[in-house]
């Protein structure tokens, strides 16, 4: 299960999860340990969302 500061993702996603048919097939492939700076997050925003970081993340990683 995730941690309390990373439930809001998982919050996100469920949600997102939620809306699919169930008669389709998803399938979620990422790498959930990327980080996203600032800077890429600024020029790349519609992409990547809101959860950009600056050196850590809420893990302290």
């Amino acid at each position: 299960m995730a941690n309390t500061t990373s439930y809001p993702f998982y919050a996100d996603l469920q949600t997102t999860l939620d809306k699919v048919p169930k008669s389709d097939m998803v399938l979620i492939i990422d790498d959930f340990n990327a980080r996203i700076d600032v800077q890429q997050h600024t020029t790349s925003s519609n992409v990547v969302g809101p959860r950009a970081v600056d050196t850590i993340n809420e893990n302290g990683e």
